[in-house]
């Protein structure tokens, strides 16, 4: 009977051994005694960004210490600005790591350095909507030109969440680019459809990593290796070991694809991150799409 021992080949560690969000627990403030421009340090609002006029506006981000966590959380809130221009529209609630466009055309540009390629964004929240109004909480990775890499969106149900509620969604990844630039985007209404009053409190958020690209993991003593490039799983097995079925799963666990010769193409599956299994011999490991 073959010894069992255990192989580990370019293994790192799991969940939140990566790059971060900054100041993700939002237990850091600058300008909060000011009142009307409460802002989480290493994020941007609509409240700074409104300058002299943002005490005439109307404030829109507060420090709230109604956290998941610690002692402070961000709450943001949809706002009808009373004093600017008729026929301009009603003001979301937005905090992000870009820089806010308050002016035509709306928006969030820019971004923090980062390089690294998380699995998934996760955290806390609570929702007051008015109407069917939502709230979002999004990351986009970009490469140098801005294009974007991968996106994570979570959208709130158009419902009250009276107690803080955990989330978690995958990134979608549209190419293996290597990212420069990320952006993190917070927002109490739905995009450019902003409900007057929807409210959003938002805690401990954070980026989950699996391990690396091309990882494996050995259960069994066995010779078999298994290597990926350019769409393709290759399998080295020079003892000819009896391999059966190997297994796909996507980030999210779903089984996707059963496959069984050495050389398998992946080209049909979706942009993002895989786990291949192969029962027989015990070999787990990870690919990007």
């Amino acid at each position: 009977m073959k010894k069992i021992i255990i192989y580990i080949f370019i293994l790192t560690a799991f969940a939140s051994y990566g790059q971060q969000i900054p100041n993700a627990d939002f237990e850091n403030w600058d300008n909060a005694p000011l009142g009307t421009e409460d802002k989480p340090t290493d994020w941007n609002t609509v409240n700074s960004s409104l300058g002299i006029f943002g005490g005439t506006i109307g404030q829109t981000c507060f420090q709230s210490t109604d956290a998941n966590s610690g002692i402070y959380c961000i709450n943001l809130k949809t706002i009808d600005p009373p004093l600017i221009p008729s026929g301009n529209p009603d003001i979301n609630g937005i905090a992000s790591t870009g820089d806010v466009q308050t002016t035509s055309p709306y928006g969030v540009t820019g971004g923090i350095p980062f390089t690294d390629s998380p699995d998934s964004l996760v955290g806390y929240y609570k929702y007051f909507p008015t109407g069917s109004d939502i709230g979002t909480i999004e990351m986009v990775l970009k490469d140098a030109t801005e294009d974007t890499i991968a996106h994570a969106r979570f959208e709130t149900p158009s419902i009250s969440v009276n107690q803080y509620t955990r989330f978690s969604v995958p990134f979608d990844y549209r190419n293996s680019s290597t990212p420069t630039l990320a952006v993190h985007l917070l927002s109490s209404s739905d995009g450019y459809n902003p409900v007057v009053g929807s409210q959003i409190w938002i805690d401990d958020l954070e980026l989950i990593y699996n391990p690396v690209i091309n990882s494996v993991v050995k259960l069994k003593e066995t010779r078999v290796e298994v290597y990926y490039a350019s769409n393709q799983l290759y399998i080295d097995n020079p003892d000819q070991e009896e391999l059966g079925n190997i297994l796909v799963y996507s980030a999210m666990g779903r089984h996707v694809e059963t496959l069984s010769t050495n050389q398998l193409s992946t080209a049909n599956l979706p942009l993002g991150f895989y786990t291949y299994v192969i029962p027989a011999v015990g070999i787990t490991g990870k690919f990007m799409r």
